[in-house]
């Protein structure tokens, strides 16, 4: 409970009103290690705190990929894959992934996701 407080009291401390550029630095890097390795990336996006601003230094990094690539495998395999290829190549952030096949992604978008209900609204497309 400590901890939570700690977040609470220092939140307003250390957010900011801007995305956090460097956030979405790593994003871009974590996709150009994705397809260096042959993962056919169709479409990634950051969202959440760090691109709407009220980040703080304990907020994960969430990271939409796509791929057609992951068509067949479970959650879990599909993690392995993307860890396998950025292995220990970035530090500093807590990525919290999420691996869509492209008709997955659809339907997600489309209602059967709450993680990504509001998403669309402030999402920075990373391939753009």
């Amino acid at each position: 409970m400590k901890i939570i407080n700690w977040i609470l009291k220092t939140k307003n401390k250390v957010s900011i009103e801007d995305p956090d550029e460097e956030a979405i630095r790593v994003a871009k890097h974590v996709v150009a290690l994705l397809r260096s390795r042959g993962l056919r990336v169709k479409r990634a996006y950051v969202f959440g705190s760090r691109v709407r601003g009220d980040w703080h230094e304990l907020s994960d990094l969430d990271l939409i990929i796509v791929s057609d690539d992951f068509k067949g495998l479970n959650d879990i395999d599909r993690l392995k894959l993307v860890l396998e290829i950025i292995g220990n190549r970035v530090e500093g952030y807590r990525i919290n992934f999420f691996l869509y096949t492209d008709n997955e992604f659809n339907k997600a978008l489309s209602g059967g996701s709450i993680a990504l209900m509001d998403a669309p609204k402030y999402w920075v497309d990373i391939l753009k």
